[in-house]
């Protein structure tokens, strides 16, 4: 998942927010404006609530842009956060689960606390009874098209080549 999110870390979002109650942001290299970088309804609050609390600056913290269709038109939300690109409404119903389990203030941009959010999270989306549902819950919720099944396949086929890499290390 770490790996489809994000190339474990190396693109943890390419928008800043510049409006709490709008949601709209900017380009982090263009400083071209966008809509929908965030939810307002359901993520500015919780955002700069993390940010605030990491002692981050609300503005100047990467987050997904929003994905675009072909016309250029936002298609959902942006606004994940970190290398697990987690939603700042998921993140707070995790972070007290993440703290308990490593005794600090969890932060979803750092690595170590991503993967394990990624790990609490997956369990918690079913994995051990199907691992394709859980990361298609992980991408998209309860429910999802097929057109969005890719997300899916591709996280498997990535699992599968670790898996393939590991056994050849041995």
């Amino acid at each position: 998942v770490l790996t489809q999110e994000s190339n474990i870390g190396k693109n943890v979002g390419q928008c800043f927010l510049t409006n709490l109650s709008t949601g709209e942001g900017v380009r982090a290299t263009t400083k071209v404006k966008e809509t929908k970088v965030m939810n307002p309804s359901r993520d500015t609050t919780p955002f700069a609530q993390i940010t605030q609390e990491l002692g981050r600056d609300v503005y100047n913290t990467p987050v997904s842009c929003p994905l675009k269709n072909s016309a250029g038109a936002p298609v959902g939300w942006g606004g994940a956060m970190g290398p697990s690109q987690f939603i700042p409404s998921t993140w707070v119903l995790y972070k007290d689960k993440i703290n308990n389990m490593t005794g600090k203030a969890p932060d979803p941009w750092n690595i170590k606390d991503a993967f394990l959010a990624t790990g609490v999270y997956l369990k918690d989306l079913g994995v051990a009874t199907s691992e394709f549902k859980a990361v298609m819950r992980y991408f998209s919720g309860a429910s999802w098209s097929k057109w969005e099944e890719f997300y899916g396949n591709s996280v498997l086929a990535i699992a599968k080549q670790y898996e393939q890499d590991i056994k050849g290390m041995q």
